[in-house]
């Protein structure tokens, strides 16, 4: 900044070059400038310029001012001295350009010199600071190390005038009491946990929650006694050389089977005057169980003689064909693209204990979104072929609050029933899924409450705690 101003004050005698004082004083100034010699402005023209000077002065001692030549001298001269000015213009405009560039470092920096002074205090205080807390902790030290000295000798002036004595107990009624308030404190504090737990459960635990939270009825409410109680009524063929005899049919006897006959039983009064044919089961969340209770329902139906076709349409991640051993593909999305026959893609499975069951897997990964497949025009074909041929037509379908497919199945079905997990499914969520399916007006037909603890001292007991015995 400061090599600019010099140099703009070297121009300041070029505001009246018709003189030759004024042309004089412009070079003298302009040369004597520090930062016009060492930037090499227009040196070649300066140079120049000194020359015709010296031309002119040379040729006033033969010539007047008038003459032509020295007229002819004086406009080149003029002509130098332009051209002097115009690159020294230019300098100053690149020199303006720089400093605009570095005028943001350049405040940042006055800023940080400013705060200088008032770091440079808060040092001072914090030093100051420091010193005080290293004498105080030297004045401590020192007044440790003269209490153990103190402590370390013996005072002779001490006597002992009597032993000390265990004193006699004095009664049991302060251990009493001492026990008599930790037994109330714990139960009160069980208590309070108890309720804070039952307080800030916010998942459905109840028949009657389910039931206030949907608006409909539950239609069958699965324990949760054991893993194999959960799918007992499911029984794969026997191995081939095997003992092939029928099933007695004593494993079927558990509070698990007995729910899903009950809840079978059930279906025939969904959607009076007639029973439901095609049926969505879905659920809000994954987890809730809604492929297990799929399969046992679809199981149960075919033990008692129906014709029943499972559907796996999960689209995202579909497992029925897992649980029954058979391939995944072709099946559902290859009907869909019209890839295969039914009879491809149908398999039929049959159980231990009687009745045979329809299985329809999952198929090959669409190449599209599944959601796009799922249109009137190509399920309302499907579910009207499947009618005459199957007394049930059971679809397991993707959660409702991560997924559309199983709004959009159930848009074309006979009913949907929503399955909901005991001490697990949250009611906002649950909330949630049935705003979904009143969103595409969807007729929600019933409720599941999966996973029910039947155990002992449970809320849902109702009497299963003898079930075996009873059985026997």
């Amino acid at each position: 900044m400061a090599k600019r101003e010099d140099v703009a004050r070297a121009l300041e005698p070029l505001n009246n070059p018709d003189t030759l004082k004024a042309r004089d004083l412009f070079l003298q100034k302009l040369l004597t400038t520090e930062a016009f010699q060492k930037s090499g402005i227009a040196t070649e023209e300066v140079a120049h310029y000194k020359q015709l000077l010296e031309q002119r002065a040379t040729l006033l001692t033969k010539r007047v001012p008038t003459s032509r030549d020295v007229i002819e001298l004086d406009k080149q001269i003029h002509a130098s001295q332009e051209q002097i000015y115009r690159n020294t213009q230019s300098f100053l405009a690149n020199l303006g350009q720089q400093i605009a560039a570095l005028q943001p470092r350049i405040d940042s920096t006055n800023r940080a010199l400013m705060r200088v002074p008032a770091q440079t205090i808060e040092y001072q205080k914090l030093d100051r600071n420091r010193r005080v807390v290293e004498e105080m902790i030297t004045l401590v030290e020192g007044q440790l190390k003269d209490a153990e000295i103190t402590a370390a000798v013996t005072d002779s002036t001490a006597t002992v005038l009597d032993e000390a004595v265990t004193p006699a107990p004095q009664g049991g009624s302060s251990t009493t009491l001492i026990y008599a308030v930790g037994v109330f404190s714990g139960l009160l504090v069980g208590v309070i946990v108890a309720f804070m737990r039952d307080w800030l459960d916010t998942t459905v635990r109840t028949e009657q929650d389910l039931a206030s939270i949907v608006g409909v009825a539950v239609v069958g409410t699965i324990p949760n006694l054991q893993q194999q109680a959960r799918s007992v009524g499911y029984r794969l063929p026997a191995p081939k050389g095997a003992d092939t005899a029928p099933a007695t049919g004593r494993e079927f006897q558990t509070p698990a089977a007995e729910a899903y006959r009950t809840l079978r039983t059930n279906l025939n009064y969904l959607t009076p005057p007639r029973p439901p044919h095609v049926i969505v089961i879905t659920s809000a969340l994954p987890g809730d169980g809604k492929t297990t209770t799929a399969v046992n329902l679809a199981v149960t139906l075919a033990h008692q003689g129906q014709r029943v076709i499972l559907i796996d349409a999960e689209t995202r991640r579909g497992t029925v064909h897992d649980l029954f051993g058979i391939p995944p593909a072709p099946g559902f999305f290859d009907l869909m693209y019209g890839q295969a026959s039914p009879g491809e893609c149908i398999r039929r499975v049959e159980m231990e204990g009687g009745g045979t069951l329809d299985v329809l897997p999952l198929g090959s990964a669409p190449s599209v979104n599944p959601a796009d497949l799922l249109v009137a025009g190509r399920l309302q074909p499907l579910f009207e072929r499947l009618r005459p041929q199957y007394d049930y037509v059971l679809i397991d379908t993707p959660p409702l609050n991560l997924f559309t497919d199983a709004a959009l199945i159930g848009a074309h079905a006979d009913a949907l029933l929503l399955v909901a997990r005991a001490d697990k499914t949250d009611r906002d969520e649950l909330r949630y899924a049935v705003q979904q399916l009143r969103n595409v007006q969807v007729t929600l037909a019933g409720t599941i409450l999966n996973d029910v603890e039947f155990r002992r001292g449970s809320r849902y007991r109702m009497g299963y705690g003898n079930y075996y015995d009873y059985a026997r």
